[in-house]
């Protein structure tokens, strides 16, 4: 039986007894698990129940062994073996597992707020909310490589909200939302880009302005490395398969311009990483894609970049790069 179906069917079978299921993705954490699992088992749990799915993603450092000793002192702790292949599929192997009315993920590098769970279920409850969001920051220090994401959503979301609220882990969702979109064919083909596509999908979003989560920066971790070229070549093909939920699931009107955006971005880093890389062939393919898309034309580009990025970065990013090896190549030794 493939994974696919193991997953799949252990996912819809299961019958939901807790209030909430935190799910974390984990491979050679050793340096921060306990500090993330420590949080989480200090958090202020109100009236709610709830479980701790960790998914060792093949680690080979001690990971393993230091969750198994919470494990000794705390039945709420569940330790269970992820397929080793990546972050969504660790992910999905969590999901399969949660018996909780709600869903949310830490990262095993990052740490929460005592009551960030319990303000997030409690906002849920209140308004019936398919997705809970709060804010976060940057820990031990702030880092030139990442921008923060955070954007409060007012009512129906804009392809302005989406751009700042993508990641999976400073949020609450209803797990009957999950099911309704069938989130775990939406991980499986759109990896954490999926977030997008529920935003647009949910009905009710509540907004905490509030830092609840701590996101760990500066370090190796289950994301990636900043300039694989695999990776973006891969996060092309994220983003076409997110738009393609969209029209799966009749969401489409009024958002093809943003998703053909996204794929436009993604093409635009590959081009800049291509340069670091020196691999011409993958900056060839990129360009001529971005034409076959008349990218210019494109109403979001310029202004989602230049709020992202400042006009300056932006506008060479837009009109410079994509017309010049040379400068591509330079970008990417900055990069």
């Amino acid at each position: 039986m493939s994974l696919r179906v193991i997953l799949e069917s252990s996912y819809k079978e299961r019958e939901i007894e807790l209030d909430i299921s935190v799910i974390i993705p984990m491979k050679n954490a050793e340096a921060y698990v306990s500090q993330c699992i420590e949080s989480i088992l200090k958090m202020d749990c109100g009236t709610f129940t709830y479980e701790v799915i960790v998914v060792d993603d093949k680690s080979s450092d001690n990971s393993r062994k230091i969750v198994q000793e919470f494990k000794k002192t705390n039945d709420a702790i569940k330790l269970i073996d992820g397929p080793g292949i990546g972050l969504a599929e660790a992910r999905r192997a969590g999901l399969a597992k949660a018996q909780g009315r709600y869903i949310g993920w830490v990262d095993s590098d990052d740490y929460i707020e005592p009551d960030m769970f319990l303000v997030l279920f409690e906002a849920a409850e209140r308004a019936k909310a398919q997705i809970t969001i709060c804010d976060y920051d940057f820990f031990p220090q702030k880092t030139s490589r990442k921008k923060k994401w955070f954007r409060p959503i007012n009512e129906k979301v804009t392809p302005y909200d989406i751009e700042r609220n993508t990641q999976l882990w400073n949020k609450l969702f209803s797990k009957e939302f999950l099911d309704e979109v069938d989130f775990m064919d939406l991980l499986r083909n759109c990896s954490d880009g999926a977030c997008a596509v529920l935003l647009i999908a949910a009905k009710k979003i509540i907004t905490i302005n509030k830092v609840l989560y701590h996101y760990r920066v500066g370090h190796a971790s289950l994301s990636g490395s900043y300039i694989d070229s695999g990776k973006y070549v891969r996060n092309i093909e994220l983003t076409k398969a997110q738009r393609r939920a969209v029209v799966k699931l009749g969401l489409s009107e009024g958002w093809h311009e943003y998703f053909d955006y996204r794929i436009i971005y993604s093409l635009l880093q590959l081009l800049v990483i291509a340069g670091k890389n020196k691999r011409f062939d993958l900056y060839k393919m990129a360009v001529a894609e971005l034409k076959s898309l008349r990218y210019k034309n494109n109403r979001y580009l310029s202004s989602i970049l230049n709020e992202n990025h400042g006009r300056l970065k932006s506008q060479v990013l837009i009109r410079l790069v994509p017309v010049s090896w040379s400068i591509a190549k330079l970008v990417g030794f900055l990069f």
